[in-house]
């Protein structure tokens, strides 16, 4: 569905190749950063060794650097978010034939936001609770593109010649 906006197949490689060097690098530097400040043995024992990193990093007056970084990571979470609900309702909007599928994307919004606001779990529980909810939920997985190729066999979206293309 992603595909009509692509400018080219080439292009798509071609950035894509590039994003995977970059991101390769990226991480190798970050590991050996990481490996050089705190040791093996005490990068195992560590949970976030970015904030641990950045914790250490004092600039004259700045002695909290965090405090810097604060406002990019704001920037780049709103633009992910927004990049994420455009995805959504564009998907939603290709399954279900909506071709205004830009009018989801408030009601998808407030979906994620009442589930982000919802009180979250101790951490003891959380361990329990996903395997509860992996139990539950992955015969959905299964199921669920078997329910979707019934609709649609039903609906006569599958007969030769009669695709949404057409229409």
């Amino acid at each position: 569905m992603i595909a009509p906006y692509l400018v080219s197949a080439k292009a798509f490689k071609k950035g894509t190749w590039i994003a995977l060097v970059i991101v390769v690098i990226e991480v190798t530097i970050s590991f050996l950063a990481y490996l050089f400040v705190f040791d093996f043995e005490g990068l195992k024992m560590i949970d976030y060794p970015y904030q641990e990193l950045i914790r250490l990093i004092r600039l004259g007056f700045l002695t909290n650097i965090e405090t810097f970084f604060f406002p990019f990571w704001i920037i780049a979470s709103f633009i992910r978010f927004t990049v994420y609900l455009y995805l959504i309702a564009l998907f939603i909007g290709g399954i279900c034939n909506i071709k205004n599928f830009e009018y989801l994307t408030p009601t998808l919004a407030a979906i994620v936001v009442i589930f982000g606001v919802a009180p979250e779990a101790p951490t003891f529980t959380i361990f329990t609770l996903r395997e509860v909810l992996l139990k539950g939920i992955s015969p959905m997985f299964i199921l669920i593109p078997c329910v979707m190729w019934i609709l649609a066999k039903r609906k006569g979206d599958l007969k030769h010649g009669n695709t949404s293309q057409n229409k």
